[in-house]
């Protein structure tokens, strides 16, 4: 493939190519892997230089070679941009999301973690001009009685950040500060509250991803730009694809890391959105991240500088658990604080018996198992392992079960609704199609096979029939949809309250009920 690529090449051809142009000629963009693209630049700069009637040194006086270039003192940088020179040509496994010509001026949303601020790190060392923004989404007006407001530490660490680094040859990136409160207060907060006090279950951060941090965010960054904002990146595990063959739009991809993926928390992004955002941590895993913020000798020394970490003061820092306006909360402090507390009754499922109190529908949401055991009668504690099965809503009641198959059983088909779709030419109004679905945050095996059938014209509902159960679903949580190669997230919507495993839960508990009082 790659001599049939350079058969015809002149040696002006030759020497303009790089490894991106290079995959792009052969037909491969989009399907190598980053230790292939830097192989691929390894063998054109052999070609370059016998095109060039350089001597070819051997394998070992090659390794020599690279060995002395990245032990050089880094360029210093005017701006972000190496003093007369373009941005790397050396392949970096973000790039793929840009193609062969990236922007420069790229908007950075710096949490004050170290997945951004390694991002903004790995645009700045391929000559990119980064400006970092730190959204302030805390409400420490209305949630400071709950804990300790965490922004300032975050602002913090942002600060330090972005200072510049003389040893390392990075100058400072400008920081700015982003007030989004209300943003989130009307967007996310007003939903969460709502969609908990109906008995369904909420998800935050997708809302947030979609609403504020790349739809208010996005709308502020316009009017700074006079209606043409920058590229935006952020510290997310996921791929923005632009340089597919034949696609005519941004792929939303999973990232490299198949334990850290975040695609799950970007599946509602509208395909406006995605076409302005790159996501450079996407292409490696989590312990590479880790080794590029801290300053030692990196195993792919085409990362980093000269083969070494950025040496950032977020090398040690954890990593954030908070859903993304609470920090530090736990999220049950947070409904208990808007919505106070409402007692009810706990039913068996197999029975139809009260076995509890629960002291609100909001605490509690299908497939949970944490936090039952005190909220039961005794003498049924140690029936369990107890799982939440379902909530009678209007009755304000609670049903379990400490039969797993049970659970199980009724989780195989339900309805989505109010889907973004990326990518939906796989659907045909009226005729069944092979997707994967997952329906919250984790490992991609989460994602499982399913037999998805349009209840709409525009594919906005449809029925979901899993190949295998899933204990886990819930009214209001996200449903995103994968290829079935698992690579691709294609969209995201809600799953109804209507469907065949609620009326199933509805009616195995009136069977057992209506049992009950006959004895």
């Amino acid at each position: 493939t790659l001599l049939a690529a350079l058969a015809d090449a002149t040696v002006e051809d030759l020497a303009g190519l790089d490894a991106v142009a290079l995959a792009a000629r052969s037909g491969l963009a989009g399907t190598l892997a980053p230790s292939r693209m830097n192989g691929f630049q390894n063998i054109l700069g052999t070609f370059q230089k016998l095109a060039n009637g350089e001597q070819v040194a051997g394998d070992a006086s090659l390794k020599q070679e690279q060995a002395q270039e990245q032990k050089k003192e880094p360029v210093q940088q005017n701006g972000g941009q190496q003093d007369g020179a373009q941005p790397s040509a050396v392949w970096h496994p973000f790039l793929e999301q840009w193609g062969p010509a990236p922007p420069q001026e790229v908007a950075v949303l710096l949490s004050g973690g170290v997945d951004s601020s390694v991002a903004l790190r790995l645009l700045q060392s391929q000559g990119f001009s980064p400006r970092a923004y730190y959204l302030r989404i805390w409400l420490e007006d209305e949630l400071s009685h709950l804990g300790d407001c965490p922004w300032e530490e975050d602002w913090d660490f942002c600060q330090k950040i972005c200072e510049a680094d003389p040893a390392r040859g990075l100058p400072a990136v400008p920081l700015e500060s982003v007030s989004l409160q209300q943003a989130y207060w009307d967007r996310v907060v007003g939903y969460t509250v709502a969609e908990a006090k109906a008995g369904r279950t909420p998800n935050p951060d997708i809302m947030c991803n979609s609403r504020v941090k790349f739809g208010a965010f996005i709308d502020i960054l316009s009017e700074m730009h006079g209606g043409s904002p920058p590229p935006i990146a952020s510290g997310h595990y996921a791929r923005a694809v632009r340089d597919d063959a034949g696609c005519d739009r941004v792929r939303l991809m999973r990232g490299r890391d198949d334990f850290k993926d975040q695609t799950y928390f970007l599946s509602a992004l509208r395909q406006d959105q995605i076409d302005r955002l790159i996501f450079p941590v996407g292409g490696v895993d989590k312990p590479m991240v880790r080794a590029l913020a801290g300053d030692g000798v990196l195993p792919d020394p085409t990362l980093g500088l000269g083969g070494r970490g950025f040496g950032l003061p977020t090398a040690t820092r954890k990593d954030s658990q908070g859903i993304c306006f609470l920090g530090k909360i736990p999220f049950d402090d947070f409904l208990r604080a808007h919505l106070g507390e409402s007692q009810g009754v706990i039913r068996d499922l197999a029975t139809g018996e009260v076995v509890g109190e629960h002291k609100g529908l909001w605490f509690h949401t299908v497939g949970q198992r944490r936090g039952l055991g005190p909220l039961l009668n005794r003498g049924y504690t140690n029936l369990g392992p107890w799982f939440v099965a379902g909530k009678r809503i209007a009755a304000n009641e609670l049903i379990i079960t400490n039969d797993y198959e049970k659970l199980l059983k009724p989780r195989i088909a339900f309805g989505v609704s109010g889907i973004s779709w990326l990518e939906k030419s796989l659907l045909v109004p009226g005729q069944s199609a092979k997707l994967r679905v997952q329906t919250r945050h984790g490992p991609i095996d989460r994602a499982r096979m399913a037999t998805v059938t349009p209840l709409s014209a525009d594919a906005t509902e449809v029925l979901v029939e899993l190949d295998v159960p899933d204990q886990g679903l819930a009214p209001g949580q996200f449903a995103a949809f994968y290829s079935t190669d698992n690579t691709e997230c294609l969209g995201a919507g809600v799953i109804s309250e209507q469907g065949p495993n609620i009326q199933a839960i509805e009616d195995e508990l009136s069977a057992a009920m209506g049992a009950s009082l006959e004895q």
